[in-house]
């Protein structure tokens, strides 16, 4: 269904859930207040309420000079930069909740026996074995990681754990 107040709930859920992890990174970083409303309005009048009720969040003073880009990841790691560099209370890591865009994998060094299932099966390539390295070895871009669980989900071992976060 689509129109006016008419979205898919799922589309609204998930909306919502993303808007919670950037509220979760802003209040971590210091700035207090909720930074990112989702208004359900079934007419103009009701949003127009809405909008006046919503309480002014602590931002960012210093207006950013990076340029949007294509790439939604880029985009992203842009703003989080800025915010730490004006942050209140700046952090190296920031901890997210499950089924947050961001981490890292933990891996069972006693129960994974490098069978590297975990790398063919990462559609981002955050896992990859090391090309020029005697034996397997794994190596993780934390920055290429999407948290989808498919490393974990394929691992034979069950020796792969995600831990959502924002390394900094």
């Amino acid at each position: 269904m689509s129109g006016w107040g008419h979205e898919a709930p799922q589309y609204a859920d998930a909306i919502a859930r993303q808007m919670g992890f950037g509220d979760a990174i802003a209040q971590a970083l210091g700035y207090q207040g909720t930074h990112a409303h989702l208004i359900r309005a079934g007419d103009a009048a009701a949003l127009e309420a809405a909008v006046w009720a919503l309480q002014p969040a602590l931002a960012v003073r210093a207006p950013a000079t990076f340029h949007w880009t294509a790439d939604k990841r880029a985009t992203i790691a842009l703003a989080v930069e800025h915010l730490l560099a004006h942050a209140p209370t700046p952090q190296s890591t920031i901890a997210l909740a499950a089924g947050a865009p961001f981490g890292t994998i933990a891996v069972n060094r006693d129960s994974c026996t490098m069978c590297l299932a975990c790398v063919g099966a990462c559609p981002e390539g955050a896992i990859l074995d090391h090309p020029q390295a005697e034996r397997p070895e794994l190596r993780f871009i934390e920055t290429k990681c999407v948290q989808c669980g498919i490393c974990a989900a394929t691992c034979p071992e069950d020796a792969i754990t995600l831990e959502p976060r924002l390394l900094l």
